[in-house]
């Protein structure tokens, strides 16, 4: 389950400018999959449960997605 507080605000707005629940579900899985999950993408879910200690349920609480950099070779055996 997905608890990201802005997925759920961009579900209410596109619950308002559609008028339909369903076209508002696809924009969001549209967003989280196609932009948010995107391969260029270095996607990163902060992961929470509803009521710890007794809850071991796990939710996404956010999620961070800057874009992603290939990292740079290191030298191999010399000085940085």
């Amino acid at each position: 389950m997905i608890e990201d507080w802005e997925l759920g605000v961009l579900y209410l707005k596109l619950c308002r400018e559609t008028g339909s629940e369903e076209e508002a579900k696809t924009g969001v899985r549209r967003k989280f999959l196609d932009q948010m999950c995107a391969v260029d993408r270095d996607t990163w879910l902060f992961m929470g449960t509803l009521r710890p200690p007794l809850q071991t349920t796990w939710v996404v609480i956010g999620v961070f997605w800057p874009p992603a950099h290939p990292q740079l070779a290191l030298p191999l055996g010399g000085a940085v």
